[in-house]
């Protein structure tokens, strides 16, 4: 009987120091998430409903400042229904490249010839810092592009693509299409790599026999969830992505290639005072307002269409 309690005190011990260990390895991260998630968010709901003068006091304005920005969405600010369009755009682009990034991920993920090579030049992005990756880029589309048009083909006007606001905007996407590749080629793999593989042996006997059959009818309907999980974190932050703006231009791109994320960006960080976060404040909440119905519709739009619920 000794024994008997002597194990089941050490397995309550055990249970208890792991509870221990779990919480300590929360307690910061959960601590970071309060204070400058929930704390802040809810400091931009209160502005939200709030005037301040330039001397830092804060009085009660009501609606106010939903008005404002709502003036400005639908007036001639056109800075911010281009923000708004140029966001919808790149969630499209997208998802019209998606196909393409599952592509990679299973050649990678199947060890095809040269998928190491295909490996290390989308991952080079991830490893060296953003901010090198983007003046490198710059160097590339401010001289070296223009020196080659220029002594091999004979090209007399050669366009700046980042500065030319006919190209702005695709040269951006391109570039975060590029610099964000790693984040699939790390995700979708290992997605793919859950799948029991008895599955695999299964699907064989059932008739699968090319890699293109093994992807559509197993691996796909085996890694919707994440699929589905990428598509609506994605959807739900459209409208705030700044993508590579802030490294190729600070505050001065042209306006045919802002998004929103960037033009709230530029405007709180223009602002001589706290005069002008009230508008902005609004208007974040407001877009939350109209964004999580969407959000939550297409999650259960998705979900609805799970092949692995059929």
């Amino acid at each position: 009987m000794q024994t008997v309690t002597k194990g089941k005190r050490k397995v309550s011990q055990r249970v208890v120091k792991k509870y221990i260990f779990v919480a300590t390895a929360l307690a910061y991260p959960g601590l970071l998430f309060f204070v400058f998630f929930c704390g802040t968010s809810f400091g931009s709901i209160i502005m939200s409903f709030q005037k301040i003068d330039y001397a830092g006091n804060a009085t009660w304005n009501g609606l106010e400042n939903f008005k404002t920005f709502i003036k400005f969405f639908f007036g001639a600010d056109d800075r911010v229904t281009i923000g708004v369009k140029n966001a919808l755009i790149l969630y499209g682009m997208s998802l019209i490249m998606l196909p393409f990034n599952l592509l990679q991920a299973y050649l990678i993920f199947k060890k095809c010839w040269g998928h190491a090579v295909m490996r290390a030049l989308i991952m080079i992005p991830s490893i060296v810092s953003s901010l090198l990756m983007g003046r490198i880029f710059m160097k590339v589309v401010d001289w070296i592009i223009p020196s080659i048009m220029i002594n091999t083909f004979g090209a007399t006007d050669v366009p700046n693509l980042l500065q030319d606001p006919s190209y702005a905007f695709w040269t951006c996407w391109f570039y975060g299409f590029w610099s964000g590749g790693s984040g699939a080629i790390i995700i979708y793999p290992n997605a793919m790599a859950a799948t029991d593989k008895e599955i695999y042996e299964a699907a064989k006997i059932d008739g699968v026999c090319t890699m293109w059959q093994e992807m559509w009818y197993i691996i796909l309907p085996m890694m919707y969830p994440t699929l589905s999980t990428i598509l609506i974190t994605g959807f739900a932050g459209a409208l705030m992505n700044s993508g590579s703006l802030t490294i190729f231009y600070k505050y001065s791109a042209p306006v045919e290639a802002y998004t929103l994320g960037y033009h709230y960006f530029v405007q709180v960080a223009n602002a001589k005072s706290q005069v002008a976060y009230p508008p902005l404040a609004a208007g974040g909440l407001l877009l939350t307002a109209v964004i999580t119905p969407l959000t939550l519709f297409l999650r259960w739009f998705l979900d609805k269409h799970d092949p692995m619920e059929g």
